[in-house]
C-alpha cells in the first residue's frame, strides 16, 4: 500500500518539474492520504536557495522531493553511526 502512495506521489512530483500529462495521477484513498500526511515535513528556504536546489536536483537525475529524503537518510545513517559509535566506547 505505501508502495503504491510513493509511486504516486512521485509520478506527481515528476509531472511538476517536466510537465508531463501522459500518466494519470491516480486518486489517493483516505487512508493513503492519512499516511502521506503524517510524512510530510515542512521547511522554509530561502526562495533563491530553493530554486538552485531544485535545479541541482534535476540536474542529478532526481526530484527535489527524493533529494531531500537522500540528505534525510544520509543524516540518520550518519547520526546513527555515531551514537552506536559512542555506545561502543
Amino acid at each position: 500500500m505505501s508502495r503504491r502512495l510513493l509511486d504516486t506521489v512521485k509520478t506527481q512530483e515528476e509531472k511538476k518539474t517536466t510537465g508531463s500529462t501522459a500518466t494519470p495521477i491516480e486518486s489517493i484513498s483516505n487512508t493513503d492520504l492519512a499516511y502521506a500526511k503524517s510524512k510530510i515535513i515542512s521547511a522554509k528556504v530561502n526562495p533563491e536557495m530553493w530554486d538552485r536546489f531544485k535545479q541541482l536536483s534535476r540536474m542529478a537525475g532526481s526530484t527535489a522531493n527524493g533529494m531531500l529524503n537522500q540528505l534525510i537518510n544520509d543524516y540518520v545513517m550518519r547520526k546513527d553511526k555515531e551514537m552506536r559509535d559512542l555506545n561502543a566506547m
